[in-house]
């Protein structure tokens, strides 16, 4: 399953292996995001982190999260995305990535 945002047109369009299911409206909080060039069919459930680091250049952050109940899961953060990938596989995403910023440092 996957959620598109698209502050523009104030819609979040819920697809299932790539068939569009459902619909929502959402307000606008575009000027909290930058926008971003990716399509959904950018990405597949066949996408591996190799190819996606292809798409979307180094990664920033990987992070391997693992719990008792569920299967090792590996984050990874690219400047444009956030994928979550179960045994080399894409099982989630989201292109609304916020750019970092750093604390503000008090002047002394």
């Amino acid at each position: 399953m996957e959620r598109w945002t698209y502050f523009s047109l104030g819609k979040a369009l819920d697809f299932d292996n790539g068939r569009l299911f459902g619909e929502e409206t959402v307000e606008d909080r575009s000027s909290e995001y930058p926008p971003t060039t990716l399509k959904p069919q950018d990405f597949s459930l066949h996408l591996t982190p190799e190819e996606a680091s292809a798409l979307l250049g180094p990664p920033i952050f990987t992070h391997e999260a693992r719990d008792g109940l569920l299967p090792e899961n590996t984050i990874v953060v690219y400047e444009k995305a956030v994928l979550l990938f179960r045994d080399g596989r894409l099982i989630g995403m989201d292109t609304q990535v916020r750019p970092p910023s750093l604390p503000t440092l008090p002047s002394w």
